[in-house]
């Protein structure tokens, strides 16, 4: 989950990207030399991806961190294996494999100041965070708008963080949501729900039948899903993804041919069969059942640029 820029948001980053001189982020994928002679490349299996609003991260099955798009000015340590990952708008906080969190990037607010203990899972919204510690408690910390950081006491099954909100799941499939309320983003349904997921001022929960309902803004129909029964599900800014039963994806929202309008919505894979997605502002990637991902949408900083696995050949 994850934050994801308004076009004003937009319009200022590029400013300063001419200011500050900006460049896409480097591949950090192997330290073997790139020659046509001795390298081929086959595609990393991963475990989990999640999307922010200018670069990817995913964690391979050797439990590696790997992030492509624009650089975050540092990162974690190589030899750290990792769990889950999340990320904001300029920051992004992972969990180790002991359950530690870690947090960089944009510092402002706190948001890289991560707590001390175990967790579970992680989500990053824009300037803020919130965790799901050990005994299922939610920790927040970052930028504080509107009660963002301020989560309902009790345990939770999952959470989900949008641009400045926050919604959990409880033992009994009710849903709790906290922060900055745009148009209902902060009033689920009442119903009993089995997943959720939440982006940009708007969420999207599954029942146990795999029936998706959707809340808060609805601009572009960013909340009102097709009638599919779907198994896994995310939600951007301005558009919704999710995996049908079947294993293929469908997605909703804008799709107007604006200056917003990156194919988030009509350029998802129509072929493979896809068993988890992950959406940010813009872009969005989803895994095939062989452990590959698959990102479309915006790429102005190579975020839908899939990193590849580079393999030494014997050359004679």
């Amino acid at each position: 989950m994850t934050f994801f820029s308004t076009r004003l948001t937009k319009a200022i980053c590029c400013a300063l990207v001419c200011l500050v001189a900006c460049t896409p982020a480097e591949k950090r994928d192997t330290g073997i030399e790139d020659t046509a002679e001795s390298i081929d490349s086959s595609p990393y299996a991963w475990k989990t991806i999640d999307v922010g609003t200018w670069a990817s991260c995913g964690i391979d099955d050797h439990d590696n961190l790997r992030c492509w798009g624009r650089s975050f000015g540092e990162d974690f340590d190589a030899t750290t294996k990792y769990s889950d990952v999340s990320l904001g708008e300029a920051h992004l906080c992972a969990i180790d494999t002991e359950q530690q969190l870690h947090c960089i990037g944009e510092a402002a607010s706190g948001r890289t100041e991560a707590p001390l203990g175990n967790y579970r899972e992680v989500h990053a919204g824009k300037a803020f965070n919130c965790a799901l510690d050990h005994s299922r408690e939610i920790q927040c910390w970052g930028q504080n708008q509107a009660g963002s950081t301020a989560p309902p006491t009790g345990e939770f099954t999952t959470l989900a963080t949008g641009q400045q909100h926050g919604c959990a799941r409880d033992a009994t499939g009710s849903i709790s949501c906290w922060g900055v309320f745009m148009l209902g983003t902060g009033t689920p349904p009442p119903k009993t729900y089995a997943s959720l997921a939440s982006g940009g001022d708007q969420n999207c929960a599954l029942n146990g039948q795999g029936e998706a309902t959707c809340w808060g803004t609805d601009d572009y129909g960013e909340t009102s899903p097709p009638m599919d029964a779907f198994k896994a599900i995310a939600v951007g800014a301005n558009f919704s993804c999710g995996i049908t039963e079947d294993g293929k994806i469908a997605c909703w929202g804008l799709n107007d041919g604006s200056t917003d309008d990156y194919g988030q919505v009509t350029d998802a894979p129509q072929e493979g069969e896809f068993t988890s997605i992950s959406a940010g502002w813009a872009t969005a990637c989803a895994i095939d059942t062989e452990g590959h991902a698959h990102c479309w949408g915006w790429n102005d900083y190579g975020q839908t640029d899939v990193p590849m696995r580079s393999h030494a050949l014997d050359v004679e």
